[in-house]
């Protein structure tokens, strides 16, 4: 299951309208609906705020997503556990080496030092390269 489908199953399962969940969260109702069905894009935040929205994490929503060094690739959305809890980084190549970026400020992590609770494979916050 795509994470697209996933969200729309989870804003179906909690008894939500695209309308009402893009008023939550401050978009339009298109807009939601783009996403749901793939012609948009979504970035970090504004996923933190639906699933936010529908009572979840990214921790919780990508849970079954299995977290290992060797399977990280540049624009991998991780989820790692900080002293300040579970938070969102980017995977990105600096110099030829894989770094996690924090989504939020902070500093870069080496994912070989970082507690990884799940991963993402979509490609979340802009439009795809060619």
């Amino acid at each position: 299951m795509t994470y697209r489908s996933k969200l729309r199953a989870l804003r179906v399962k909690r008894g939500l309208t695209q309308s009402q969940l893009a008023a939550a969260v401050g978009l339009s109702p298109s807009h939601v609906s783009m996403i749901e069905s793939g012609k948009r894009e979504v970035r970090v935040n504004t996923m933190l705020d639906i699933l936010e929205a529908l009572g979840s994490t990214m921790c919780e929503f990508f849970n079954d997503q299995p977290a290992g060094l060797d399977e990280l690739r540049q624009n991998d959305i991780v989820m790692v556990r900080t002293a300040g809890g579970v938070e969102p980084f980017t995977v990105s190549d600096v110099r030829g080496r894989l770094v996690l970026l924090p989504v939020a400020d902070g500093p870069p992590l080496d994912p070989a030092d970082a507690d990884i609770v799940a991963i993402t494979r979509h490609r979340i916050g802009g439009p795809k390269q060619t």
